[in-house]
């Protein structure tokens, strides 16, 4: 208590300096303008330009400026305040990441595709073609045959295509595990060129950029090409974490995902020496992943996928508010001022003892669990509880309203809430519906409700305590109390008992599967495994996941327990 008594003071006394201070640099009413200066790697220019200009246009009161970076110097530039590089992943890996902070804002993706009507389609589109199959192909000596491909005694020729460029002979030589003087497919100069050939030949095959094939899917460009499925684990058959080739759309999600070949692609990134947290970084970054975005087709690069920019811009956001300037010319203003950081100071106490209380709930949480959870037998099943496959619990109040909550399965997969999003008293919800949201540092999972009616109240010690959740998912970190709407009929779907924890096993192996499905780890401390050898599951699993992994954890295991 001293210490924080000691801090409030210290504060107290820091804010009335820097506030004087200001009375005597802003007496004139004056605020300083600053500027933003993008500056872009030689290969990325034409975006740059593009964005530049386009955000100027709608942004008149904006001062954005272009600038080039030079190849020595590019980690001296990118520390100085007001300035955000453009560069592409390889220029990144030059950087030092550790003290460097980057967002994905674009695409360098070539996809391989065939003609439409080639005889071989619907096989391909079932088996697809490996890397090895590929390197076969493209680095033959000779004329090679279908067969080569197909795994078969077809010897109808394969005609493979390739840019020219140096980019995309790089993009290729690794993906296929050769080096690029070694390809030895027909030389295209242009989309133009690749696209024609493609579609004249229904043996060719060639690779395109997924911008281009994006267009003529929408129907601005010419039609008779489709993508072709890459078979990852050689075993000719595309595999469910394979699946993500029926259109452009769902090959987008796959790439942001982790299920593409990293080799075929380049990542776009804007970089800066710290968090940006001023006005003109965070409006330029903003626009850049929402209206930004359409302009990147036309110099050959792909869009981020929804999720991917919301990700982003929630990532901005939890950057702290920026102090502004604001002009003082008088004592009363002065005052004002003071007032107001008495107020703040009230907020500081405020939250440093629900902090407090936070970490008491979370080491108990942390405590209580072990590393591993291996099953069913694991994970807690009260008795007289009904469980609906949304991995959600009910259970009917004498006064007839239903209370509901998470089981104990779903806060050992996801680990430590830090926030909850609950819908308000009054609000109807119907059976398989969102019904709350589970926030960890900025990752989202909607849960669905186990039940239809009427929301009556919520519990609101979860807004301040979300690690309820974790701790006491079945006293006090229940979720709401629903007045039912259709109760005898909905409750025919619950389990209880034995018939839950038979349906808890046949979860947990659905969840490895998950794992196992090639989703790759943002970090694993210690390195430490996912998954044991005997099949045991990491507690808390979720949380060495990126948001691109909890939303496919979304669509294909939440989504799916129905």
């Amino acid at each position: 208590m001293k210490t924080t008594m000691a801090f409030l003071t210290a504060f107290m006394l820091l804010f009335a300096g820097w506030a004087d201070t200001k009375a005597g640099q802003k007496g004139n009413g004056q605020q300083e303008q600053h500027g933003l200066q993008v500056l872009s790697s030689p290969d990325l220019v034409k975006i740059a330009e593009t964005w530049v200009e386009a955000y100027n246009s709608a942004h008149p009161e904006a001062v954005v400026s272009l600038g080039l970076i030079r190849e020595d110097g590019m980690e001296e530039i990118i520390r100085e305040a007001g300035k955000i590089a453009l560069v592409s992943q390889k220029d990144l890996t030059a950087l030092n990441t550790a003290e460097t902070w980057c967002m994905v804002v674009g695409r360098d993706v070539i996809v391989p595709v065939m003609n439409s009507n080639n005889p071989f389609r619907e096989q391909l589109l079932q088996q697809g073609i490996s890397p090895a199959a590929f390197a076969s192909v493209y680095t033959s000596a000779g004329k090679p045959a279908w067969g080569t491909l197909l795994g078969n005694n077809e010897s109808a020729p394969v005609n493979a295509y390739v840019f020219e460029s140096r980019t995309c002979l790089s993009y290729l030589a690794g993906f296929m595990g050769t080096e690029p003087g070694r390809i030895t497919a027909g030389k295209v100069e242009g989309k133009d060129e690749m696209m024609q050939r493609i579609r004249n030949d229904r043996y060719a095959v060639g690779f395109c950029r997924l911008s281009d094939m994006a267009k003529v899917e929408a129907g601005e460009a010419d039609a008779g090409l489709c993508l072709i499925p890459v078979d990852l684990n050689a075993n000719q058959k595309i595999d469910n974490f394979e699946d993500i080739y029926a259109c452009t759309g769902d090959l987008s999600r796959g790439i942001w995902i982790g299920k593409y070949p990293r080799n075929l692609y380049n990542k776009i990134y804007t970089v800066a020496g710290d968090q940006p947290s001023g006005d003109p970084e965070l409006a330029f970054l903003e626009w850049v992943v929402t209206d930004g975005q359409k302009y990147l087709a036309a110099t050959g690069f792909s869009e981020l996928v929804s999720s991917e920019r919301l990700s982003g811009i929630e990532r901005m956001k939890r950057t702290a508010a920026p102090l502004v300037d604001v002009p003082v010319k008088n004592a009363p203003a002065l005052m004002i001022l003071l007032v107001l950081g008495a107020l703040l100071a009230g907020v500081i106490i405020f939250y440093l003892v629900i902090r407090i209380t936070g970490r008491k709930s979370e080491a108990v949480t942390k405590k209580s669990r072990p590393s591993y959870i291996s099953g069913a037998g694991e994970v807690s099943i009260p008795e007289g509880l009904f469980f609906d496959k949304s991995h959600t619990w009910v259970f009917m109040e004498r006064d007839g309203k239903v209370r509901v909550g998470i089981d104990d399965f779903l806060q050992h997969v996801t680990g430590r809430i830090t926030r909850v999003e609950l819908k308000r008293p009054g609000d109807r919800v119907r059976k398989g519906e969102a019904l709350l949201s589970l926030v960890q540092e900025g990752k989202k999972l909607h849960i669905l409700s186990p039940v239809s009616g009427i929301i009556q109240s919520h519990n609101r010690e979860l807004e301040m305590k979300p690690g309820l959740l974790n701790l006491s998912p079945f006293s006090d970190g229940w979720v709401y109390e629903i007045e039912p709407a259709n109760w005898l009929k909905e409750i025919g779907a619950y389990v209880m008992g034995e018939k839950y924890r038979e349906w808890i096993r046949a979860e947990f192996s659905r969840l490895k599967d998950f794992l196992s499905s090639g989703l790759k780890p943002v970090d694993i401390p210690g390195k430490e495994p996912v998954l044991q050898d005997g099949g045991a599951v990491r507690d808390g699993v979720m949380e060495l996941y990126g948001p691109e992994a909890w939303e496919e954890f979304q669509s294909q295991f939440i989504n799916l327990s129905r």
